[in-house]
Order: structure tokens, then sequence, then C-alpha cells
């Protein structure tokens, strides 16, 4: 589903957006959206992709089982997720960079294959009272990694801690 420019403000809710050729959702250019109670997976890119001003609000959504990142929040995308499960996909839960910049809330980020939050070139973010569990790089527990390229990332209530790299 591509949600695109301003104006787009679709109210989408119990919806499945499986096995797409590209990503399951895709909100860009302003575009906006609610979307609640949805399950987004086995994507041949990103279960979902915010970029250029996109700005949708995502709420108990189940991503999963995508080819690439769960979420992926790039080139000053926002958006607010709240309360969804991201897992088992097989790049990062979720993936910030490029002055994305997400709201993150409530979130369980788990069995990720490439890790459980990436945030690095300038991405931003803010992160609070989310559960990550069981996200591996090569082996190696890895449910965060921020760079020293990143921008300004809060965060709260998370557990596990954010470690100190």
């Amino acid at each position: 589903m591509y949600v695109w420019g301003k104006g787009a403000d679709p109210k989408v809710e119990k919806c499945v957006m499986k096995d797409c050729a590209g990503s399951g959702l895709f909100v860009y250019q302003e575009g906006l959206g609610t979307f609640n109670d949805c399950e987004i997976y086995g994507n041949a890119k990103s279960g979902i992709v915010v970029t250029t001003s996109g700005n949708p609000t995502v709420t108990g959504c189940k991503i999963h089982d995508g080819k690439n990142a769960g979420v992926a929040v790039l080139e000053n995308g926002l958006g607010t997720f709240n309360d969804c499960e991201i897992y088992g996909n097989a790049h990062p839960g979720i993936y910030v960079k490029t002055s994305g910049n997400p709201t993150v809330t409530g979130c369980k980020i788990h069995d990720g294959k490439q890790g459980g939050v990436y945030i690095f070139d300038q991405g931003m973010g803010t992160f609070n009272n989310n559960m990550l569990e069981k996200n591996y790089t090569n082996g190696e527990l890895d449910n965060w990694d921020i760079r020293s390229t990143a921008g300004t990332v809060k965060g709260s209530g998370n557990t596990p801690e954010m470690p100190r790299r």
C-alpha cells in the first residue's frame, strides 16, 4: 500500500499486507495515515517504510518475517508506532537513518536476525517503554546499535536498557 503526498490520510483497520513484491506499507512525501491492528508480513522489502516527511500513526500492528527491516524510517520520515509487535525480520526490527525521527512506544521488538534497533547517519528518535529481546547479529545479542553518527535519540523505560558503546 502506498500513501503518497500531502492530503493522503487513510484510516486502515485490521488489514493484512503480505507477500508484496516491495514493502507492505510505504508512506512518503508528507503522506499520513492511521493504521490499527494490521498484520504486515512476508514482504520482499521492509514491512513499513516511512520517508520524505511521511508521518503515519501505527498502533497495535504485527510486522514480521520480512526480507528487510520490519520498519525503516529515513530521509526526514517521522511516524508514531504504539503497541506494535515487530519480529522475525531479516534485517533490524527498526532501522532509522538520514534524519528519520520516529516515536516508538510500548512496542515489543524480538527475534530479529540482524538486530533490534539500528540508528545511524543522523537518524533520531524517541523510544519509550519498549521491550527488546532475542535480537541477534552473527550470533551476538544485538538489541540496540546507536552509532556515533546518530542524531538525538531519547528514551526511557526500555527493556533491556540501551548498552553504552
